[in-house]
């Protein structure tokens, strides 16, 4: 402009740094909507497996206390009952069927519970399952585009391809409370895909200061070179960038995913912004889980992670040498695999056009026949096992997240305490958890 000549602050520096300043917005919400999200999906799961714990637990000395009998016949074991007969579990002179006024918190209590399918497990697991898939399909039966991982729609959007609806505030919130329950349902789906598209929608929202589902439009972004497809465009890279820096804990990641993946039109500028969006993000993300654990330590185990790889002890490490050669074989299998994987998923999307995804119905139905048959074979594969490993006793040279995988463990069919279903504890806990415990 002709009145900033000569100046120093001048208007295009007054764009530059509300540019830099939304995207500084920009990363602090996307990474909320993260720690809400695992969270809400983690307390989720723990009052499922809760549940299911307790009842497994119940059945599991009911049944060893159902082979020793009270009358002391044949030498046999007084422990599991009263002195007048009646199943005493926790072994503290208080029945069974009177623990739910005298136990103040401390054992199994059923009674806690509204509802206790007849003592079964696997019918607990299958309504806590079911119901939270069905939470997860009505979001997505009200916004059909918070389907899927949404990486797809982002790469189409940075593309040129405007899909309808695609960076929505409903679809955000959909995506959001969908990807949350789905998890929790235990269904084989991660939150990468889906924190990738709601920082994609969060940016674009931000950039454009506006949002049509409530109808508000914020006058501190009202600004005409915002309020267009390339600034929009490169707010969506830069949102990606922190969608993949709030999944996995890596900025640089989110941003080659950004320029590699997602992207045709990049310029320098955006690769700084674009990193700045993601680092905002995971320090964040970092300020939030660290409140409870002394700042300067990341809290990876909170996040999505694979684990800590350090040193067990002094002078020796994780692997040798001569096993990178394993590491090597591992990933060319992985490779195959991956490549068979893609085929079939190929056929089978095809298959899902053609016979489901025209009609909103059966796509709930898929979902809890889905939901079903997940249910039944993470619950089967255990029983299946049928073999208890002793829980390991001495730690003292463990570290601690080893010591903390350890108390992951699940005593499927086995002793509380003193053993564990080596089965179960994969099936039976967070993805994240699962991989660290392989």
């Amino acid at each position: 402009h002709f009145s900033n000549r000569g100046q120093w602050w001048t208007t295009g520096k007054l764009r530059a740094l509300k540019r830099w300043g939304l995207t500084l917005v920009v990363g602090i919400l996307q990474a909320i909507i993260a720690v809400v999200c695992n969270v809400t999906s983690k307390r989720l799961g723990e009052v499922k497996y809760d549940h299911v714990y307790d009842l497994l637990e119940y059945n599991t000395l009911t049944k060893s206390g159902s082979e020793s009998s009270p009358s002391g016949a044949g030498g046999e074991d007084y422990s599991y009952y009263t002195a007048d007969g009646y199943l005493d579990m926790n072994q503290d002179g208080i029945p069974d069927s009177e623990q739910s006024s005298s136990n103040n918190g401390e054992g199994t209590n059923l009674s806690d519970y509204w509802f206790n399918f007849g003592n079964s497990p696997f019918l607990a697991f299958l309504f806590y399952q079911t119901l939270f898939a069905l939470c997860a399909a009505v979001f997505v039966y009200i916004e059909p585009v918070s389907g899927g991982s949404g990486i797809p729609e982002v790469k189409c959007f940075l593309n040129g391809i405007d899909l309808p609806r695609i960076v929505r505030f409903k679809t955000l919130l959909c995506k959001v409370v969908g990807v949350t329950f789905s998890v929790a349902a235990g269904l084989p789906v991660g939150k990468e895909g889906p924190m990738v598209h709601s920082g994609a929608v969060v940016a674009a929202g931000i950039s454009q200061g506006r949002t049509k589902f409530w109808g508000v439009d914020t006058s501190f972004s009202k600004f005409s070179d915002f309020r267009n497809d390339r600034e929009k465009r490169d707010f969506v890279a830069c949102g990606a960038a922190a969608g993949v820096a709030s999944a996995f804990g890596a900025p640089i990641g989110g941003v080659l995913f950004s320029l590699e993946e997602g992207a045709s039109y990049w310029s320098t500028k955006l690769t700084w912004r674009a990193f700045f969006c993601a680092m905002i993000t995971l320090g964040t993300l970092f300020g939030i889980r660290n409140q409870d654990s002394k700042w300067g330590q990341a809290n990876v185990g909170k996040l999505f992670s694979f684990g800590e790889f350090t040193s067990i002890g002094d002078g020796s490490s994780n692997f040798s040498v001569w096993e990178l050669l394993l590491f090597i074989l591992i990933g060319c299998l992985g490779g195959l695999i991956g490549a068979c994987f893609n085929a079939g998923n190929e056929h089978l999307t095809i298959w899902r056009m053609k016979n489901v995804n025209f009609s909103k119905k059966r796509r709930l139905i898929e979902v809890l026949v889905m939901s079903v048959l997940v249910t039944t074979v993470s619950f089967v594969m255990p029983l299946l096992w049928g073999r208890c490993t002793e829980l390991p006793t001495d730690m003292q040279d463990w570290t601690n997240q080893e010591k903390e995988l350890v108390g992951n463990l699940v005593p499927f069919n086995c002793i509380p305490g003193k053993e564990y279903n080596e089965v179960a504890s994969l099936f039976f806990c967070e993805a994240d958890v699962a991989i660290r415990q392989l």
